[in-house]
């Protein structure tokens, strides 16, 4: 399958960071990619810190060096990382304990098939990240997701430059830093998915009322050209949505962005059908049209519902002949425009007004490796699902 998507009615510099860095920006992130967004961050955080030390600083006398006492947390294994957590302020979201036991499980056979430094590397490395989450877990979302994201790029750096990882090819170094997402993703989201520090369920309920007034909007009247009365074109936007409605039944950033994509994918594919039976009947039109056959008007030709009768319908054919010579068409068959992808995928949205959505993406991008989101076919889809929903239902939302 072609995954060379061409640019969106979005313009290609507004999906990218303002930095001009060649990666995908994001409204969250004040139009930077995750990168130069938290450098900024960091320039910022150390500016407030340097002024608070210089306004409080403390004589160098009045400081008690307290000795470091050993309490064993650094050797914490993957073993006992797994303690249920309890909070009964969180009632909201209900996660079946058996799958992040589940997520451990698959984490530990995952860690066995490498060699016993890298395993032991990697456990210490993630059980100290589930240690500095702890405290401010109920707190401070923003900067747990700082905290993941310096884990992301300290270990994917780690892994790529210590002799000890020397030995695994890159595919193999790939999958460490997946199965390790995964792992981390599916422990958080106890506590981490539409936290009660954060709006996100505020803004879904919002958005689910928006969404649902507006049942009555077809593709047309969003520009897209899709006919959802096709069986062929209505089998892939069934599959759009139901991967969209499924995002918020999976607990792994990465599971959530692959049914963005899948979802993705289905639009385009429903939009390469339709201009394929479009080219057919047109062809067909034609044909009969020479041999003054006066065949009823296809279903994929302008209807009479969208203000358009058959004098238009044979304007439009005609005007269009010149991708047609002897009946054969050229250009317009299997011609998926990547101008009528992000309205058919707004249509989407309509159609399924998929649960949490707001959340979801949220979660996404305070948690996933953000190498997933700055570049490549990930990232083009959920830039251009991020966009498209502040744009057109969420103007209320600064999706932070």
């Amino acid at each position: 399958m072609n995954t060379n998507y061409p640019p969106s009615r979005l313009q290609v510099s507004s999906l990218s960071c303002k930095n001009k860095c060649g990666f995908y920006g994001n409204p969250s992130w004040d139009g930077y990619c995750s990168v130069c967004y938290r450098n900024a961050h960091q320039r910022q955080s150390n500016f407030r810190q340097a002024s608070s030390t210089s306004s409080l600083s403390t004589p160098s006398s009045e400081v008690e060096v307290k000795p470091k006492h050993s309490t064993g947390r650094n050797t914490t294994s993957i073993k006992n990382i797994f303690k249920v957590p309890r909070d009964d302020n969180r009632d909201q979201i209900s996660v079946n304990p058996e799958e992040c036991l589940q997520a451990e499980k698959e984490f530990k056979t995952f860690l066995n098939t490498l060699r016993a430094s890298a395993n032991a590397d990697i456990s210490r490395h993630v059980s100290k990240l589930m240690e500095q989450l702890e405290p401010i877990r109920s707190s401070n979302i923003n900067q747990a997701s700082m905290i993941v994201q310096d884990f992301y790029h300290n270990l994917s750096n780690r892994i790529s430059n210590n002799p000890m990882y020397s030995n695994l090819s890159p595919k193999t170094k790939e999958s460490v830093l997946n199965s390790v997402e995964r792992f981390v993703t599916t422990w958080i989201y106890f506590w981490a998915f539409a936290s009660p520090t954060t709006d996100d369920e505020d803004i879904d309920l919002k958005l689910q009322e928006k969404i649902r007034s507006l049942h009555w909007v077809t593709p047309y009247l969003l520009d897209s050209p899709i006919n959802p009365n096709s069986s062929e074109e209505l089998a892939h936007l069934d599959l759009a949505t139901f991967a969209l409605i499924k995002v918020n039944t999976l607990l792994a950033s990465e599971d959530k962005l692959n049914q963005i994509v899948q979802c993705c994918r289905s639009v385009f594919d429903a939009l390469r059908s339709h201009y394929r039976n479009y080219a057919a009947i047109t062809q067909q039109y034609l044909s009969n049209n020479n041999n003054n056959d006066k065949s009823p008007t296809p279903d994929y030709m302008p209807s009479q519902n969208e203000n358009n009768n058959s004098t238009h319908v044979q304007n439009n054919v005609m005007n269009n002949s010149v991708n047609i010579t002897n009946n054969v068409v050229f250009e317009q068959e299997d011609t998926a425009n990547a101008d009528d992808f992000l309205p058919t995928l707004i249509w989407i949205v309509l159609n399924s007004n998929p649960p949490l959505i707001y959340s979801n993406l949220q979660f996404i991008m305070r948690f996933a490796n953000q190498n997933r989101l700055n570049s490549g076919e990930a990232g083009y889809f959920f830039t251009n699902l991020l966009a498209g929903l502040k744009r057109s239902f969420v103007p209320f939302a600064d999706f932070r």
